[in-house]
Formats: C-alpha cells, structure tokens, sequence
C-alpha cells in the first residue's frame, strides 16, 4: 500500500476538515499529511490504520517509505542548492570586480 493509498482510504471522499475533525485531529495537522508537508507519529498512525481499515504494519510501512522518500529528495535539493550558491557566489565576485576595473577605468 501507498501513502497516498492510505490517506484516500482515511478519507472516504470526505473533504480534509471533515476527516480531521471525525479523526479528532487538528486540520492543519491533517493537512500536513495530505501535502506531505509533515508526517504522523505513531499514535496518529494508528488512528489513520483504523479509520482506513487496514492493519497498522501496512499503514507504519507507508507512512515510513514515504516519509524516507521526502526526506531523501529534500536532502538532493539541499545539496544541488549548495551548489549553486558556491557557483552563484563566484559569479557574483566576477561581477563585481569586473564592474570596479570598468568603474576605475573611467
């Protein structure tokens, strides 16, 4: 099962506010999950596998992979805009004392 599975089943078409509210969790929490912005811990875990239906190793497995999988993506990002700060900073001071020789010239 998916995460995004999980979540449809917890759900039942309902609108996210509704099923916070029948889950006793606050919306803004839920939302999280829903965007994948934030993820729940256990005891939220197993308010999601019972209102799904499901058994609580298959909902813990697709909470845990997808939450990896986010975490792992946000860490490529961080790496890739390091990078390019390192890159954009070197521009910069390219610019800048090519602006300050142009500057000096006349």
């Amino acid at each position: 099962m998916t995460y995004e599975k999980l979540i449809e089943l917890v759900m039942k078409g309902r609108s996210v506010n509704a099923t916070a509210k029948a889950l006793g969790i606050p919306q803004k929490t839920f939302e999280g999950y829903v965007k994948q912005r934030s993820f729940p811990n256990c005891s939220s875990t197993i308010v999601l596998a019972n209102e799904a239906g499901v058994e609580l190793g298959e909902a813990v497995k697709a909470v845990s992979k997808k939450e990896l999988e986010v975490k792992t993506k946000s860490q490529y990002v961080a790496a890739a805009l390091d990078k390019l700060a390192v890159s954009f900073n070197a521009l910069l001071s390219i610019a800048k004392a090519a602006k300050s020789k142009d500057l000096a010239a006349t």
